[in-house]
């Protein structure tokens, strides 16, 4: 997904995964509960180019029920959005 670029930058991109937390043997109940929390769920990255390089991407990691809920108040807010701007919503 392209993003409204700022500042000097002049492309963002928006990557969206899902992410699993990997190499769980041997690590103790505490640990792989600990691996789960953080790396189950969903992982955005932020791309930027500012015409001569790469900028390092930004990640957001979320759990995949914080996605879910997050997906619903984007489309709730662009629906809003769209009806102040006078826009028909489908």
């Amino acid at each position: 997904m392209t993003l409204v670029p700022e500042g000097n930058v002049l492309k963002s991109k928006l990557w969206v995964s899902p992410t699993r937390a990997a190499n769980l043997d041997g690590l103790s109940g505490e640990a792989v509960q600990a691996a789960r929390a953080r790396y189950d769920g969903i992982e955005v990255a932020i791309e930027a180019w500012d015409g001569s390089k790469h900028r390092p991407a930004k990640l957001l990691r979320m759990r995949a029920d914080d996605a879910r809920t997050l997906a619903a108040v984007l489309v709730q807010a662009a629906d809003i959005a769209d009806i102040q701007q006078g826009h028909n919503t489908p």
